[in-house]
């Protein structure tokens, strides 16, 4: 469910927009731009420090806690590895510049969610204040908070909702209470309808750590076999088989629970085999093109 207009609170619906799995976790370096090209008239070696400046970070760079967040960049990674490194402080940072970039609406509302709830939980007492320090950011953005507070499924959550529906018109607050006494299912016990509620429980998990997101998300492995007629049910399998292998080298905790799982859960072998060969063929593939790079790097470097 999510709550879709934040000052009448009528309307509610329980999916998310589509979002690609993963998608605004997996910010990558391509966001870096290349400058070097337009540089022509630096020294070979002032050319060469920009060059390295503006390579793209390990991915145990990348790991790191966060000093801050002022960048998008700086977002995704305090978002993607928050549960190696819990840093609440700098949500109502995170909030603002995700509302500034546009990162709470369309295709990127479903991990944001997913991620806020699991981080609310964790954090009940400071809904009510993070929520009071958010400011003037979008309404739709406001949205996408308050529905993570619903599905917290916490004390404060739960007070701060019903603060505001009091501040609704009657009829308005009647139907707002409709929606709001509701207990919110349990995101690792969510129907997998579309490929968003994959989005919803890799947030979670990278608020978390927590195996069981990562084990709901291996439930539609199989049914790419099974449902070959049902379009829908192909594409969510599609995605989740996809996003299991992108993240299994960026996430070594990843890669243990799919292991485990293959050793484990005979039905899911075969899949998790096919999840590890699509990681391992991607990771070639990345090598290969960085190398590429690198030569025509070192070539420009030597002219």
């Amino acid at each position: 469910m999510q709550i879709k207009n934040w000052h009448s609170f009528l309307c509610f619906r329980r999916t998310l927009p589509l979002a690609l799995a993963f998608g605004v976790l997996q910010m990558s370096s391509a966001i870096l731009v290349d400058v070097s090209n337009a540089i022509p008239a630096f020294s070979k070696t002032e050319k060469r420090k920009a060059d390295e400046s503006n390579k793209p970070m390990t991915i145990a760079e990348r790991m790191k806690p966060v000093k801050d967040i002022s960048t998008v960049d700086d977002l995704s990674r305090w978002m993607t590895y928050y549960y190696l490194h819990p840093q609440p402080e700098f949500v109502v940072a995170a909030i603002k510049l995700a509302d500034q970039n546009n990162l709470l609406e369309g295709d990127s509302v479903a991990p944001f969610q997913g991620f806020l709830s699991r981080v609310f939980e964790s954090n009940p007492e400071q809904i009510p204040v993070w929520f009071g320090q958010l400011g003037t950011i979008k309404d739709s953005s406001k949205t996408v908070v308050l529905t993570a507070v619903w599905w917290s499924n916490t004390k404060e959550g739960k007070t701060l909702l019903e603060n505001i529906a009091n501040s609704l018109p009657e009829k308005s607050k009647v139907e707002f209470h409709k929606q709001i006494d509701k207990k919110a299912e349990d995101l690792d016990k969510l129907s997998i309808e579309s490929p968003d509620i994959l989005d919803i429980l890799w947030g979670a998990f990278s608020a978390t750590g927590d195996e069981k997101y990562v084990r709901r998300l291996m439930t539609p492995l199989t049914w790419g076999e099974k449902d070959t007629k049902d379009l829908n049910r192909l594409m969510i399998s599609s995605a989740a088989s996809w996003s299991l292998a992108s993240n299994l080298d960026q996430h070594p905790k990843v890669k243990e629970i799919c292991q485990k799982a293959r050793s484990e859960d005979g039905s899911l072998k075969p899949y998790l085999e096919k999840v590890f060969a699509d990681a391992q063929k991607a990771q070639l593939e990345a090598k290969e093109k960085a190398k590429k790079a690198n030569m025509t790097a070192e070539s420009a470097n030597r002219n």
